[in-house]
């Protein structure tokens, strides 16, 4: 008999500031950052993380039934690397095709994994940012030794045995769900099958300030104009702000830091509410990517974002399926190095929670031509369906993107 494996992915965002009006001091009151120095393989890691990052936005925005949306590439993408530890054969080869891990050795993946997963927890004191994995073992299943020894050593991974029959399996792994939130996902799992006979979890928990502050008083009711058509008012925070800014005839964006301005929201708007698809097709490819952000040109514009809040939850199978990775979702998958018997994964799902306000993010989860200048004096306001990414700065890893497309 075929045994199932579910990967849950529980990640919260929140991005808040200050709720009072207290004025900005001219410079910034957070420690230094501190950068992540990277390898020319642990480079190229980062830019195959974030070529996946935009394959999967890119096949989610074409594919959910959900209006918005938010997902974690960089937890997807941890998830996978622990069951890849496990996996032989074909099995292993679509996920790290889709991963973009083909020319890597196991051992450099694990080992940068291990690297970014500590190193983006030191980068900024002033950042709440926690990563936790799990793993949850049936209490009559035996698993190798050595899945269980690589996950420990290289994602931290905790190990526990539980009874799946048991009617309480689902309320005990929700619980190590909201502990690692902050008690903002509490629920991610309704029950368990009772032939689960494994399941890895991976909980990202994000709170950023912002570095330089919207100001309460500045926020005001404005016309948000939804992609069906509809006007509908929001609370919209407005700023005179120092950021990056990049303009086209298609697009505009701007980057707005957090805390010690190691980690950063970047938002795109595009100039009509029915150019998304072609800006998600055009823009969010690495090489123009990476172009837009060496090009992107610091000053002081007048900037608005609506206060939002977003609960998205959704199975990530079929977006993985259609980027090739399909074995692992049927009978033929071979994840010997888990166990002797035959496992099949039959879940992953990711839960995400994002609250965006004046005084900053929080977020958890449980991924064109025209002409080119700086904002200049112009305004870039968010009143439209816009996408949004959170991202390290010294490496440009992306952890959080997202779609807004009615508010």
């Amino acid at each position: 008999m075929r045994k199932n494996v579910l990967l849950m992915i529980v990640s919260l965002l929140m991005m808040a500031c200050n709720n009072d009006d207290t004025q900005v001091s001219p410079y910034n009151p957070y420690k230094e950052r501190v950068d992540i120095p990277l390898t020319t393989a642990e480079l190229s890691m980062v830019n195959q993380n974030n070529q996946f990052a935009f394959n999967l936005f890119r096949n989610v925005a074409a594919n959910t039934d959900h209006v918005n949306f938010t997902i974690s590439p960089f937890s997807i993408q941890i998830l996978l690397s622990m069951i890849s530890n496990g996996s032989h054969g074909e099995t292993a080869s679509q996920i790290n095709n889709m991963l973009g891990y083909a020319d890597f050795a196991v051992q450099d993946i694990n080992n940068y994994n291990k690297k970014m997963s500590h190193d983006l927890l030191e980068v900024d004191p002033s950042t709440q940012l926690t990563m936790a994995n799990s793993i949850w073992i049936d209490k009559d299943y035996s698993l190798k030794p050595s899945f269980i020894d690589v996950n420990k050593v290289n994602y931290n991974a905790e190990v526990s045995s539980l009874d799946f029959a048991d009617n309480n399996a689902a309320s005990i792994i929700n619980q190590w769900c909201a502990s690692q939130t902050n008690n903002l996902i509490k629920e991610p799992l309704k029950s368990v099958d009772s032939q689960t006979q494994l399941m890895l979890m991976n909980a990202i928990y994000f709170k950023g300030e912002w570095s330089e502050k919207f100001k309460k008083s500045n926020t005001e009711r404005a016309i948000f104009y939804a992609v069906d058509g509809s006007k509908n008012t929001v609370n919209m925070m407005n700023d005179y702000a120092t950021v990056l800014s990049y303009v086209t005839d298609h697009f505009k964006m701007f980057e707005k830091n957090y805390g010690n301005e190691a980690f950063s929201m970047v938002v795109i708007v595009p100039n009509d509410k029915d150019a998304m698809s072609e800006v998600v097709n055009d823009v969010l490819t690495p090489t123009y990517w990476n172009n837009i952000m060496d090009k992107m040109q610091d000053g002081k514009i007048d900037i608005g974002l609506p206060k939002f809040r977003l609960n998205f939850s959704d199975s990530m199978v079929d977006y993985l399926k259609k980027m090739g990775m399909v074995n692992a979702f049927d009978t033929s998958a071979d994840f010997s190095g888990i166990t002797d018997g035959g496992l099949v994964l039959n879940l992953l799902q990711q839960d995400l929670h994002i609250e965006v306000n004046e005084e900053g993010t929080e977020a958890a989860v449980i991924s064109m031509g025209g002409n080119i200048g700086s904002a200049g004096n112009k305004q870039i306001i968010a009143d439209r369906p816009f996408i949004f990414l959170i991202k390290e700065k010294s490496t440009g890893i992306i952890l959080f993107m997202g779609r807004i497309n009615k508010l």
